[in-house]
């Protein structure tokens, strides 16, 4: 459990942002993409991976759902889902980008780098990098391995297995046979219990099997099974595995490895195929000298029989285990504490959630996450317990609110200079960052996300906060704090 004291107020450090903050470092990473680019750009967001590898973590995960929050809400990027099978041709005068991400351990240091990248011939737009400490990850409990790789190094061991010749053919292939295959979480990270399906394209008419290469590197065919054994691909249109049902994930955790060989003939052998496991050593995933020989090797293109096409696609992804996370935000108290219990009922029921308690404790449940609060002599304390991270309310700042921000303004304090700098020690001390000076910055505390502009009036703009935190209540500390009644 981690209990956050509120201090909503601001600082003005020396230098940079501090490294312990990546909130802040991701979104200025994103703003220095950007930042030379006169018109919005319209990007798709790939999950950051593990240096030399296609490999994600927990990590990953985060960073992926930070990138894809902020690039959403900023003015200078237009976000549109990733394109899959064979590249759609964009709209005239479109010139589309992806986020690619990649980090790297330096010692005691994570050495993260974005990329702005064409979609259209991979050329670098753009890169920046930032570092973060190991002792802050770990804090956060975001781990930058799967759990079955120790190092870097065996992850990128891991990877070569399918590097040339097991590499995917593009669409400029001689033969004009491109093939796809992709699962259903574009962070290609799962929580033990969640469901998985595998996207299959091909550009002509094609047979496939796929092969599931386990945590525990135990390699097997899945698909076509003596359930779903419709294995034929119509030309150009994708299908998902298994039709009507899906695959659930779970222990061992770490990195497995979808495999899929598509072919212009039926495949042979499958039966034997459809047996127990066998060890996915690298022998096991190179070249075969036929292929109608050993059935655990995959096929790559120049393994055909005479006559025959192949093609292959892959895809890694990585199982993390379940766990609920759970945060507590203490306020002082407030003066109407009946005002303030509204404001949460209110805010919980607006969402659609359920509510039950009075002026000194309750509870609330709103979809997946849930918790209570209690008023004590001095504080309003509120428990959030959720499931871990996901893109969407990215772990591990509680449930943040979603669309829009929210603004209100302030007549500015005669001494401005005089107030910053009276909160900066508070500050500090409750773990905020803040960036700027006496007439504009960045802040965030207490999982409370905004900026600020000082004129005759105080203008202040929340981008993100506790979701089951009214707006209401944040104003209210805010402007209490400037002395605001």
């Amino acid at each position: 459990m981690k209990k956050i004291a509120l201090c909503l107020a601001f600082v003005v450090l020396s230098g940079m942002v501090s490294a312990q903050d990546i909130d802040v470092q991701i979104q200025q990473a994103l703003d220095d993409l950007a930042v030379h680019r006169s018109a919005p750009a319209t990007v798709s967001i790939t999950p950051p991976v593990i240096n030399g590898t296609h490999s994600v973590s927990a990590f990953s995960r985060y960073l992926y759902g930070k990138t894809l929050q902020y690039a959403r809400s900023s003015s200078r990027y237009r976000v549109q889902p990733l394109r899959r099978g064979l590249p759609a041709q964009p709209p005239a005068g479109e010139q589309s980008a992806l986020i690619q991400g990649s980090y790297r351990r330096t010692g005691n240091d994570l050495a993260i780098t974005l990329s702005l990248v064409s979609e259209h011939d991979g050329a670098v737009l753009a890169s920046t990098s930032f570092t973060t400490t190991i002792a802050e990850l770990e804090a956060l409990n975001l781990n930058i391995l799967p759990e079955n790789r120790e190092t870097e190094a065996e992850a990128q061991d891991h990877e070569a297995m399918f590097d040339p010749p097991m590499a995917l053919p593009g669409p400029s292939d001689p033969s004009g046979f491109f093939a796809d295959a992709w699962p259903n979480e574009d962070s290609r990270t799962y929580f033990n219990g969640d469901n998985m399906t595998i996207n299959l394209y091909a550009s002509r008419d094609s047979y496939v099997k796929v092969y599931h290469i386990g945590a525990d590197n135990q390699l097997q065919l899945i698909y076509p099974n003596r359930i779903d054994t419709d294995n034929s691909l119509k030309a150009n249109t994708g299908r998902a595995i298994p039709e009507n049902t899906s695959f659930v994930l779970g222990a061992p955790y770490g990195e497995e490895t979808i495999y899929a060989v598509f072919s212009d003939r039926p495949f042979e052998n499958l039966e034997e195929e459809m047996q127990s496991p066998v060890p996915a050593e690298r022998g096991a995933l190179s070249r075969a000298a036929s292929r109608r020989g050993l059935t655990v090797q995959l096929n790559t293109p120049d393994e055909a029989a005479p006559g025959e096409q192949i093609t292959t696609a892959w895809f890694h992804y990585t199982i993390l285990p379940a766990s609920l996370v759970e945060e507590t935000f203490s306020y002082p108290k407030p003066e109407d504490v009946s005002q303030a219990v509204d404001a949460l009922r209110t805010e919980i029921l607006s969402q659609g959630g359920l509510f039950s308690g009075n002026d000194r404790e309750g509870l609330y449940s709103l979809g997946d996450m849930s918790g209570s609060y209690r008023v004590s002599a001095d504080e309003f304390i509120i428990t959030v317990i959720q499931p871990p991270f996901s893109p969407a309310a990215p772990f591990p700042s509680g449930a943040r609110s979603a669309g829009g921000a929210y603004s209100f303004f302030f007549n500015a304090p005669a001494n401005i200079p005089a107030a910053l700098a009276m909160v900066q020690t508070a500050i500090e001390r409750n773990g905020g960052v803040f960036s700027g000076d006496t007439s504009a910055g960045l802040f965030r505390v207490s999982g409370i996300r905004g900026n600020y502009h000082v004129a005759d009036r105080v203008s202040i703009t929340i981008h993100e906060k506790p979701f089951v935190i009214s707006y209401q209540l944040i104003e209210k500390e805010i402007k209490n704090y400037f002395g605001i009644r």
